[in-house]
């Protein structure tokens, strides 16, 4: 099954915790797969299956409607120390939207849990739990109260969503269901993680017009646009790049683009050289040994 959304699930924005109702994670879902609400854009990936009711996403679920902004006391601060610590009463604590006031300072969220002071101060807050402390960076002249201004999220019980599986067992990318809701961000998704996959920045594409010497860090070049017959020198063969796979492709109408070796001690199936003749033609060599070139 490419998609799996038995039963319904409970949520609370700010919290990556999901809970599920008559549902069955264990055996249906895998760490790795895609969950969204059926009604939401946003994909979060499985990070943990914990029983058959209780996943873990990768990122905290994220809903604005769901978040509900508070002000409360949370200690008294005096002259006499520089740490206090405590807990809000509302949790999951949103990231990002914490601030701390002790009077002479003021505290913020930098969204990974540290709080940072306006006077040098640090400290931390627990999303989760609503835990917090702090070291004051100035010194206290009276007593004061420390005040918290922070967001909090609410539960979203009931929810219709969707866990979308592999489709191959070789590749993690999205299946696009009939049933879907979304199957444009569906498509995104998968053309993204294509993407991701395929995209090698170390694989350099040479486009040449004229002959060429290859070097270490090519990976396929192409031979377009070129008016006559031109030779493409492979590097020489050694125990530093023993294994590099180099491609060359003839894109040309009419002439013809030859592969040869370096070295004298190199050779191609046994040749010197090889010669491309035809439009789209293409050869990929492997360096599998110190003074040989041979064709996949």
């Amino acid at each position: 099954m490419s998609i799996y959304g038995s039963g319904s699930c409970n949520l609370k924005a700010g919290s990556a915790a999901v809970r599920g109702n008559n549902t069955d994670f264990l055996t249906r879902v895998s760490v790795g797969n895609l969950f969204k609400v059926t009604s939401e854009n946003v994909f979060y990936t499985v990070a943990a299956i914990n029983t058959a009711t209780r996943m873990q996403l990768s990122s905290r679920y994220q809903n604005t409607s769901y978040e509900t902004g508070k002000v409360e006391n949370v200690a008294t601060a005096n002259s006499a120390t520089k740490m206090y610590s405590g807990t809000v009463s509302n949790t999951p604590v949103i990231q990002d939207r914490f601030v701390l006031n002790a009077s002479v300072e003021r505290f913020t969220d930098d969204g990974g849990g540290t709080l940072s002071g306006d006077q040098g101060g640090s400290g931390t807050i627990g999303y989760d739990d609503g835990s917090w402390s702090i070291t004051l960076g100035t010194n206290l002249t009276a007593t004061v109260t420390v005040e918290a201004s922070y967001y909090y999220g609410e539960s979203l019980n009931g929810v219709s969503y969707q866990v979308i599986k592999d489709y191959t067992p070789n590749y993690s990318w999205p299946e696009q269901n009939a049933g879907d809701l979304n199957p444009e961000a569906i498509f995104t998704k998968a053309l993204r993680s294509i993407d991701s996959d395929l995209y090698d920045s170390t694989k350099k594409i040479t486009t040449v017009a004229t002959s060429y010497t290859a070097t270490s860090v090519d990976f396929t070049i192409v031979a377009s646009l070129i008016s006559s017959n031109i030779r493409i020198v492979l590097p020489t063969t050694g125990l530093n790049n023993r294994g590099k796979t180099l491609r060359i492709i003839n894109n040309s109408a009419s002439y013809n683009v030859t592969a040869t070796c370096n070295a004298t001690s190199d050779t191609i199936e046994g040749n010197v050289s090889s010669t491309l003749t035809n439009v789209y033609s293409s050869i990929e060599l492997q360096c599998v040994a110190t003074g040989l070139w041979i064709t996949l």
